[in-house]
């Protein structure tokens, strides 16, 4: 049975190698919105993988340059776009009321938080992330998914990012990594909306061409005993 969601609002912060994977994606789905998220601009290393730029870009916003490149291709719905990075200061804003936000960043610190804001909102949240040959994919904070809603990024991976989790070379990524990635959270989104077995917490990671699932762990609570 189909979960009956508003007309689906997509915010997309990232518009790097993954963000252009989820968009191709996306592109024949039904999303009425889109906004797209980034601070940055067009440099020719982005040129391999993210092929909505050309090197006319070179210099421009990527959200401008994306949205112009989408529009162009014949995208169904509406592009909004939002020149900034994303951080804990406008975050809260920028996710409230969307029917998902699709985490593309490469950075842990913004993914942490970015699942913040998702949490604080109730903002069903599908995260992304790729190094090297490996990648993983994440639904968080749906209500409507199986699991707890409310269950982090922290409890799925303790400790603090690694020195290599925000600065991987997206040139060694290999593409059709990439486009399993996009398709991954595309299809994990269309799950969701049709009622099927989505699960906060889950995570789906990617080694080569094989998906292993892993369930999400047991929350632990700290019961309260009244003092004496």
């Amino acid at each position: 049975m189909s979960v009956d969601l508003p007309a689906p609002d997509v915010l997309v912060i990232g518009i790097g190698a993954i963000g252009h994977a989820f968009l191709r994606a996306l592109h024949d789905q039904d999303a009425d919105s889109i906004t797209l998220v980034d601070g940055d601009t067009v440099n020719a290393h982005n040129l391999s993988r993210q092929p909505l730029f050309s090197i006319s870009d070179i210099g421009t916003l990527k959200v401008d340059a994306a949205r112009t490149a989408l529009l162009g291709a014949g995208w169904p719905g509406k592009i909004q776009i939002q020149p900034v990075f994303a951080d804990r200061h406008n975050l809260a804003a920028m996710v409230e009321g969307r029917s998902l936000v699709a985490d593309c960043t490469d950075d842990a610190h913004a993914k942490r938080a970015i699942d913040q804001a998702c949490l604080e909102t109730g903002t069903p949240l599908i995260s992304a992330a790729v190094h090297a040959d490996q990648a993983q994919v994440i639904l968080l904070h749906a209500s409507m998914a199986l699991g707890d809603a409310a269950i982090t990024r922290d409890e799925l991976f303790i400790g603090k990012p690694g020195p290599g989790q925000d600065d991987c070379d997206m040139r060694r990524v290999p593409l059709k990594l990439l486009g399993s990635v996009g398709h991954r959270m595309v299809a994990l989104w269309d799950d969701l909306r049709s009622g099927r077995d989505a699960m906060n917490g889950r995570v789906e990671l990617l080694h080569g061409e094989r998906w292993t699932m892993i369930a999400p762990p047991e929350r632990r609570t700290t019961a309260w005993i009244p003092s004496r």
